[in-house]
């Protein structure tokens, strides 16, 4: 297998897509999309060309919670053709909500449900808008009925969103213990 620093004339052709890292524990995903004749084999490596263990799909084309770093992944197709991409996973800066506990209503009609968003990194002095309406201090909301529920970032004045990246599914609220 040849490394990434020079190219072969007749070189397979790959596209990856790469998200950030929400934090060390929520990492990013890396897809590589190659243009060969199948099968397509993949090797994954760190900065320094040793292999790593990541969560790869059954095909080995795709990455996910992957650590923020260098990583450099090579493809050869069917015929011998090579391809090797050098991506970085960068850590995400801004906060990003990557889920939402719930306690489900008593009823359909009662308001004893709860959501509480799940934040990284935690934002201090900052206000919760769901989609309710409701305005929060907390990234908790009380007295909800069943339903589903989104949380928007506000400044601390509850006037101005700020940027954040919401990476979950909206919370859903249904009857009873589940």
């Amino acid at each position: 297998m040849f490394s990434c620093m020079g190219k072969p004339p007749d070189m397979l052709q790959m596209h990856t897509t790469v998200t950030e890292a929400i934090s060390d524990g929520n990492g990013g995903v890396i897809t590589c999309t190659p243009i060969g004749v199948e099968p397509i084999s993949f090797s994954w490596t760190d900065a320094w060309h040793k292999p790593v263990n990541l969560e790869l799909d059954k095909t080995h084309s795709e990455a996910k919670n992957v650590p923020p770093g260098d990583y450099h992944i090579s493809a050869t197709d069917a015929t011998g053709r090579e391809a090797c991409v050098k991506v970085r996973i960068k850590q995400s800066l801004m906060p990003v909500v990557i889920g939402y506990q719930t306690v489900n209503a008593s009823t359909e009609v009662a308001r004893d449900g709860k959501v509480t968003a799940v934040i990284v990194p935690n934002v201090p002095n900052i206000k919760y808008l769901w989609t309710t309406g409701a305005i929060t201090d907390e990234p908790t909301l009380l007295d909800a009925r069943c339903g589903k529920y989104c949380v928007t970032l506000l400044s601390e004045n509850g006037e101005n969103p700020i940027l954040f990246i919401h990476a979950a599914k909206p919370a859903l609220i249904k009857v009873g213990a589940f």
